[in-house]
């Protein structure tokens, strides 16, 4: 099987045969570019994260910046993409239910059958029945000091955990038998 990390910045799975798109070529990914641009035909799954900046809020009570303003589209873009694609994809983005709510990103799960988790500062969007729950680590101290050692991989250390349980499941003889 063969899989496409979108927007994955420094995110690696070494254990999976992962293409990985960013933007920033200082990340060196396989596929440089715009995740909505990326030919999903090639591949059999696929992750995404696209930028956090709008929906978190990390930022406080202060606007959002230029950047987060022209990205904000990425997230409910991408999940009507792979929504169409019908193959098994994840999605992962910070956790803000109330703006969610105001944006419409529960109106695209729900139109698209998705599955939601929250795990820790985390969300998670997939079209598969998985259990995601795994022990999370605090990985910031009250004032956003990263105590992570991922401080430079896409999420940190707790995304990378849910991404890998996610991995390990489609990856089972059992998901393909059971007729996903």
């Amino acid at each position: 099987m063969l899989g496409v990390y979108l927007g994955a910045w420094y995110a690696r799975h070494q254990n999976y045969k992962i293409v990985y798109n960013d933007v920033n070529t200082h990340t060196h990914p396989d596929i440089l570019g715009d995740m909505l641009q990326v030919d999903l035909n090639p591949f059999d799954f696929a992750i995404a994260t696209p930028p956090c900046n709008y929906w978190t809020h990390a930022r406080g009570n202060t606007q959002p910046s230029d950047y987060a303003m022209k990205t904000k589209h990425l997230l409910p873009d991408i999940m009507a993409k792979l929504s169409e694609w019908n193959k098994p994809f994840i999605i992962e983005n910070v956790r803000n239910a109330p703006r969610f709510e105001q944006e419409g990103i529960f109106q695209i799960v729900a139109k698209n059958s998705l599955f939601m988790h929250y795990i820790g500062r985390h969300t998670y969007f997939t079209n598969i029945m998985v259990d995601l729950t795994c022990e999370q680590e605090k990985d910031f101290t009250k004032g956003g000091i990263c105590l992570s050692s991922y401080k430079n991989k896409q999420g940190g250390k707790n995304v990378h955990k849910v991404i890998e349980i996610w991995l390990k499941h489609i990856h089972t003889k059992e998901f393909f038998t059971n007729g996903n």
